[in-house]
Order: C-alpha cells, then structure tokens, then sequence
C-alpha cells in the first residue's frame, strides 16, 4: 500500500512537471514569434522582410539564455553614438522604442537628428519595450554604463520620452527579458531582486503581460513611477556631474492620459516638458506615426528636435 502510493505521488508530480513543461513550450514559442521581429535596423516588418537563419538561431539563443541564474541579458540592441566629432557637452537618451528608432533608419532617428542639429554628441541609451526599470538597471550597472557612454563624466541632459505604457511596465515583463526593483523602506528606494517565475519563465512573461491591468492600481502605479524617477535622478547625479554641477534629467512626456503628477518631480531638480504644451499640433496624428499607428516616424522628429533644443538651449 505504501509503495502505491508513493507511486501516485510521483506520477502526479511528474505530470505536474511535464505539464508546466508544456505550457512552458508553448509560451516560448509564442514569445518567439513575437521576438524575432526586434531586429529593426532596416525597417524589415513593414518592408514585409523575414529574418536569415543566423538571426532566427541567435534569437532562440537569446530566449533560452532567459533562464539563467541572476541575470538580466541584453542583446546587441542599443543604438551607435552619433555626433562623436562634436566637442560640445553630451546629450543622453534612455527609456523605449521612440527614442531607440523603432523601425527607422538610422538617420532618422531621434538621436541622428538631436546631435546634427544642436552638434552635441548623442548616446542612446533606449532600447526597444524598455521601461525606468531598464533604464535604473543599465544606470546602476556599471559595466553597461560605462561601456554605453564611452565613460563619459558628464552630460548635458538625459532625456527620458515618457507613454503611457510606461506605467503598464513596471508591473510586467514586456521586454521578454526586463530587471525587476523591489520598493523598500516603504517606497523610500528601490532595490533589485530575481524571482524566477516573473523574472525568468515565459508563462511569468504572459501572465504578467496580460494580467497586469487587473493587479495594479492607480495610486500604486504613480507611487512607484515617481520613485523610479527619483532613483533614475539619484544615479545621474551620482555617476555625471561636472564639479558641483550634476547632470539634468529631462523627462519629455511624449503623451500622457493618465493624470500622472509629473510636476511634483520639478523639486527634485528633474525638468518636465510635455509635448502638447511646447509643440503647435498633435505629434500623435496619423501623419507623424509609423504604419503600426503607435510609433512616431522621422517627421516627427525632425519636427520636435528644433522646438525641443531650443526650450532646453542646446
């Protein structure tokens, strides 16, 4: 009798396993489907282009390093430096795909056109999907930081292009792979932390991913995006500064429906600009987005990047 059910037990288990294995299985392969098109050098998905065998197996390389121990993979995702023969103070981009270039060409990005336009030399530190979690974890690494910035002791402006999503963010995994800050001394600092289900797994990914609208709220979301921000600041005034003169942060509220209370950071020495204050149209009409409808194209910029420099005199 015993030893039955010792047997049930262990074939319960097994299942369990085998099970959670399976939708494991699954979720992977649909996270690969929605992966590989991250390659956007060259505007591929609206050029109705696929990717090669090479960068299929790199992606599937990409995915299965995800279940590594304590740590957050990035691939060889961020954007070149621009305007390097420039002598004047650096500008710094961080945050997601609108200021990487979503699916532009390299001279139409954000960056491309900031450091032409005002000579100052741009390191774009955004990635695509990213979020503050991503911009706090490259910021507190100091083998990216230094690396991404060429070392570089101080900067002008980091300039940080809010959405909405933003706030959907810090509550799941939408980058695939994304650090996760835990809030301690109540919500004083934010601290890393690795759990392998949110962190590491695929069904994490999409249960996150899709459950995330019914497990936050709204004074929670502001509470913890406001000290994402103050620790974004602490770190830049940490690592840039120029003698007593730290570097500033910019956060450029690209739009915003949410009635987020950006101006309560203004005591923190961080600048708002928002964009339907400081330009003349709505930069969300279908003529300045990309096909997809929610990425701004070159128009866009070129159309921001002048009324932008000058309200920040660079």
């Amino acid at each position: 009798m015993k030893h039955k059910i010792i047997k049930i037990i262990f074939i319960n288990i097994f299942l369990l396993v085998f099970f959670f294995c399976f939708i494991e299985f699954l979720c992977l392969v649909k996270t690969y489907n929605y992966n590989v098109h991250y390659k956007n050098e060259e505007s591929r998905l609206f050029k109705g282009q696929t990717l090669s065998r090479k960068e299929k197996l790199n992606s599937i390389i990409f995915l299965l390093k995800r279940y590594k121990k304590n740590t957050v993979y990035y691939k060889k995702e961020f954007r070149k430096p621009i305007g390097l023969e420039y002598k004047n103070e650096p500008v710094i981009l961080l945050g997601c795909s609108y200021n990487f270039g979503y699916y532009l060409k390299e001279k139409e990005t954000f960056h491309y056109i900031l450091a032409h336009y005002t000579k100052h030399p741009v390191y774009n530190l955004a990635i695509v999907g990213g979020s503050l979690r991503d911009s706090l974890y490259i910021l507190r690494n100091n083998d990216l930081r230094t690396k991404l910035t060429n070392n570089t002791p101080f900067a002008k402006y980091f300039i940080y292009t809010y959405i909405p999503s933003h706030q959907k963010r810090l509550f799941s995994n939408f980058r695939i792979i994304s650090p996760n800050f835990k809030p301690t001394n109540n919500y004083s600092e934010l601290k890393y932390f690795d759990d392998f289900f949110n962190n590491r797994t695929y069904i994490g990914y999409w249960y996150n991913f899709f459950a995330v609208d019914h497990i936050i709220n709204k004074e929670e979301k502001f509470k913890l995006m406001k000290l994402y921000f103050k620790e974004i600041n602490k770190e830049i005034k940490k690592y840039f500064k120029d003698g007593d003169k730290p570097s500033k942060l910019v956060i450029f509220v690209y739009s915003d429906n949410s009635n987020f209370p950006f101006e309560e950071l203004e005591k923190d020495g961080i600048i708002i600009i928002r964009a339907n204050k400081l330009l003349n149209i709505n930069i969300t009409n279908k003529e300045y987005m990309l096909p997809d409808g929610n990425h701004p194209n070159a128009k866009a910029w070129e159309v921001i990047v002048p009324v932008l420099a000058k309200e920040l005199n660079l």
